[in-house]
């Protein structure tokens, strides 16, 4: 009976003093980008919210995927919950948030990592990007049919004035006359002998 009376008293103990426990330690509550999130634009601060008061030696760095630094973070003035600290214009790639929140209560120190991404479009749809192509590509085709002009002489006459049927009866109606001329010729020896 004895046993049981300082196991139920410890249990008491016990069920007392955890809930300090685990109240006493900083958790992570959100953060801004969200854990594993997908990046399309980014956000202007990266902030870390946490459930209990933090100290100011807590704070926070991003890392890229090389492992140098390209943020760093510290508590909010404004708000003893929160670490904070501007977004700076990172490329696309992955990044990771390695965070220290210190508890105000009793300096516990607790740790943690998440990852992002950033996958903005790399080239954004402008309309002066295929204006600019538009322009270029009539320029380009002007290149060619002056060049082979010289070599191919009926093609291209007929393709830059648009009269191909022209080009086409001018030589026929020369041949006609040719052999029209050669046969009336023929005809007459004929006829003469």
């Amino acid at each position: 009976m004895r046993h049981l009376r300082r196991a139920a008293l410890l249990a008491l103990i016990l069920a007392a003093l955890l809930p300090g426990l685990v109240t006493a330690h900083a958790m992570l509550l959100s953060s801004t980008p969200d854990v594993d999130s997908t990046l399309a634009t980014l956000p202007p601060a990266i902030v870390l919210t946490f459930d209990d008061d933090l100290t100011t030696d807590s704070n926070y760095v991003v890392v890229s995927a090389s492992g140098s630094t390209v943020a760093i973070g510290a508590l909010d003035p404004s708000n003893a919950k929160s670490l904070t600290g501007p977004m700076p214009a990172l490329p696309n790639g992955t990044y990771e948030v390695r965070w220290t929140a210190i508890s105000g209560d009793d300096n516990f120190v607790e740790r943690g990592s998440f990852k992002f991404s950033v996958a903005r479009p790399s080239v954004p749809p402008p309309t002066p990007t295929p204006a600019a192509s538009a322009s270029a590509a009539p320029s380009l085709a002007a290149t060619p049919t002056t060049e082979p002009s010289p070599t191919p002489a009926p093609s291209a006459s007929g393709g830059t004035n648009g009269g191909s049927s022209t080009d086409v009866l001018i030589p026929i109606a020369a041949m006609v006359v040719v052999i029209g001329g050669g046969l009336a010729w023929f005809l007459r020896r004929r006829g003469a002998a």
